[in-house]
């Protein structure tokens, strides 16, 4: 026999299961996305500034600029006129064409001369269903650029036009596509890899004491004027001296994620000494006595993911002083 106390709780089961029930059947919207077409939001690149090679100093990322591609029918100096912050330019018959890196008034004073301003924006390749309600900036190219406007007005399809394929990741060395290279009148390729180019400052400068004979002894005397610091030599090989009794050594750093974060170039401080041979006589050469250091600050891909990897650098005039 069932006493009242267990009747009570069987009704407030009962009453729970129906309330579940009919909250269930209420209809809701319900958005389905596959992984690759998942929207993604815009993310502040703030790249990792831990090393064991250097100490950096912060890197802002508060800066708003941008990369911008500029033409207009004046010559390309009528553009570095208005910005310092020109990457490339060139001159053509019909005007001229420049990219930089540019701010909101940069920009808007470039407008207001007159010169014809494209934002360069970065292209989605995630596959995108054609009924899709997300809207894609690749599928808006001919908004952005104007082009379909072209097409209306003026009935300019594109039809008998050369086109030329920008792709900063050809490998010219290869045979099929070596003499595909384009080059100016003195057989000086024509090309520019504007966010993989590999900028090093080696503004670090240490001079060393090589005598005629070729071997390295300790430099003892004053360190010059614009010199860095100096090389050494021990029982356990020949070092440049970033140590500096403790004080490190302060190198610039070409940030090579500029303008996606950061200012373009990284300050930072060194603290190890760089082994550059194992004695006075087996060394790296350099033919002056300058050693010349500095590092790559580059982005390196893992599968889906991208790192930040720093490489020290050491340039030498090995064969002919002051020819690096």
């Amino acid at each position: 026999m069932v006493n009242n106390k267990s009747r009570r709780t069987m009704s407030k089961v009962a009453f729970f299961l129906i309330c579940i029930l009919l909250i269930s059947l209420i209809p809701k919207q319900i958005d389905a996305y596959y992984d690759v077409d998942i929207p993604k939001q815009t993310q502040i690149f703030v790249p990792d500034q831990t090393s064991g090679l250097i100490t950096l100093q912060p890197i802002s990322t508060g800066n708003s600029e941008k990369r911008y591609i500029v033409f207009g029918p004046g010559p390309i100096s009528d553009i570095t006129q208005s910005t310092d912050n020109m990457i490339y330019g060139l001159n053509s018959s019909h005007g001229s064409f420049a990219v930089g890196i540019f701010n909101p008034d940069e920009i808007t004073n470039l407008k207001l001369d007159g010169y014809n301003v494209i934002e360069d924006l970065p292209l989605e390749f995630d596959s995108v269903q054609t009924n899709s309600p997300i809207p894609r900036d690749v599928s808006r190219v001919g908004d952005i650029l104007g082009s379909d406007k072209i097409i209306q007005q003026y009935n300019y399809t594109g039809n008998g036009i050369k086109v030329g394929i920008v792709d900063t990741g050809t490998d010219f060395s290869n045979l099929d596509v070596r003499s595909s290279l384009a080059r100016d009148g003195n057989n000086i390729p024509i090309m520019i890899d504007a966010d993989g180019q590999g900028l090093v400052l080696t503004n670090a400068t240490f001079i060393a004491n090589i005598g005629n004979n070729g071997v390295i002894q300790n430099y003892t005397k004053p360190i010059p004027k614009n010199i860095t610091s100096s090389v050494y030599v021990n029982s356990n090989g020949v070092f440049l001296d970033l140590t500096q009794e403790g004080k490190g050594t302060y190198i610039q750093v070409y940030n090579s994620q500029y303008p996606k974060g950061g200012t373009p170039v990284v300050n930072g401080t060194v603290s190890n000494d760089y082994k550059i041979g194992k004695d006075s006589r087996h060394f790296i050469v350099s033919k002056s006595g300058m050693y010349h250091f500095g590092m790559v600050y580059e982005s390196v891909s893992q599968g889906q993911l991208s790192i930040l990897q720093l490489v020290p650098v050491l340039v030498v005039d090995s064969k002919t002083p002051g020819v690096y």
